[in-house]
């Protein structure tokens, strides 16, 4: 025994090697069982109530659109912070209120209002939000003159937040602009010479997608300007400080969104908005033309949640044309904690 082992001792030891590493071998995680480990915990939250109109389960919905496979992070939003009584004065000093304010309560919200002469102003401390104006039926904007760049709009609107103090999130910016008229209580779009307002918008964003709340076209500050550059309207509000970036996870497929689009999605809006939004348990049918990733800002401004925003055609009993916006969760049910 002692000299088979002294003969064949390298061939043993080279043996036992071998077996040692197909074990090893057999035992090594597969690279799918490696890139599982290597993921981060995954994180549960409550799942949100998303606003807008339930779909009627009978309107027939024509999907024509095509959503691509991506991930977005969780942003968890600094809400706005109040504003106080003296920074709504010094609002009112800087748009040319000498009188003292009129002051009122709901709910939580404290809110000072003036009115002189044609124009209004009204601030709400708790929700910072801005609302000034005139009244065009008192003082209608001129129809000749010429309207302001959009350059000379945007150095307007940015030394005005600046003289009277308000800023805007530390957020990405969007900037739209149009010319408008009033066909009715809401504004159209309109051909610049038969426009009476030039609008100049600032909505926010993160990397491109928008942020929204109940609105699909949630504005930070709107100014309207008349022919000459005057102000007719402005408005502001401060939801969001700034956000942070969290965890990152990937979005439902297009298979998954459609499949729950009648339960789980939610109509924001039908036709031009206001108090004449048609209710959408009429809506016979709706053609989804669009979608975009968004982010919505829940109703406590605590929280974003993607979602999906989409856009496309609705048709009531009587076959009338509108346009709609439908939210719903992009969010996979795996990241929501059970109820």
């Amino acid at each position: 025994m002692l000299t088979l082992l002294k003969k064949y001792w390298l061939f043993i030891v080279l043996a036992f090697i071998a077996t040692v590493l197909g074990v090893l071998w057999a035992n090594k995680p597969s690279e799918e069982e490696i890139r599982e480990a290597q993921k981060p915990p995954l994180v549960q939250r409550p799942k949100p109530t998303l606003p807008g109109q339930p779909i009627n389960p009978r309107t027939q919905i024509t999907f024509n659109a095509k959503v691509k496979e991506i991930s977005a992070p969780i942003l968890s939003p600094t809400k706005g912070s109040p504003l106080n009584k003296d920074e709504a004065a010094a609002i009112a000093q800087t748009l040319g209120f000498t009188i003292k304010p009129t002051i009122s309560r709901g709910g939580q919200d404290e809110v000072h209002s003036w009115t002189e002469k044609e124009n209004f102003l009204t601030v709400s401390l708790e929700t910072s939000t801005v609302l000034f104006g005139k009244d065009i039926l008192i003082s209608p904007s001129p129809e000749a003159g010429e309207f302001p760049s959009k350059e000379a709009a945007g150095s307007q609107l940015t030394s005005l937040l600046q003289r009277a103090g308000l800023t805007l999130p530390q957020t990405d910016v969007v900037e739209k602009s149009r010319y408008i008229s009033f066909s009715g209580p809401i504004p159209q779009d309109a051909e610049k010479e038969d426009s009476t307002l030039f609008e100049l918008t600032y909505s926010p964003s993160f990397g491109g997608v928008p942020i929204v709340n109940y609105d699909p076209e949630m504005v930070l500050v709107r100014i309207w300007l008349e022919r000459g550059g005057s102000i007719a309207r402005f408005e502001w509000q401060n939801p969001i400080d700034s956000l942070t970036i969290g965890q990152e996870q990937t979005l439902k497929t297009q298979e998954a969104m459609v499949a729950t689009l009648s339960a789980e999605g939610r109509i924001a809006l039908v036709g031009s908005g206001g108090p004449t939004t048609p209710p959408a348990e009429g809506l016979a049918s709706i053609n989804v033309k669009n979608v975009t990733p968004g982010y919505l800002l829940l109703d406590q401004g605590d929280a974003v949640e993607p979602i999906f925003i989409l856009r496309g055609e609705s048709k009531d009993v009587a076959s009338q044309t509108n346009p709609v916006w439908i939210y719903i969760l992009a969010t996979k049910e795996e990241f929501f904690s059970s109820p």
